[in-house]
């Protein structure tokens, strides 16, 4: 699951299209908590749990900034 939510995440930072960032962004943050999920069933943590929280939060910073160019 991994490469998936990495695909996606890239693929919303690296969206410029306005029209299509708001709809990668959430693909993205679905595939993020999908994985946060696996890890919080698994032994796994630590850095992988950390670049999962950090990929949010940037997701959401960008659309914030997305929001309020388009407003």
């Amino acid at each position: 699951m991994q490469g998936d939510w990495e695909s996606a995440y890239r693929e919303a930072v690296l969206e410029t299209d306005p029209a299509r960032i708001i709809g990668k962004i959430d693909r993205a943050k679905a595939a993020i908590s999908a994985s946060l999920f696996e890890l919080e069933t698994s032994s796994k943590h630590g850095a992988e749990t950390r670049r999962l929280v950090d990929a949010l939060n940037t997701l959401e910073l960008i659309r914030r900034v997305e929001l309020k160019l388009s407003a």
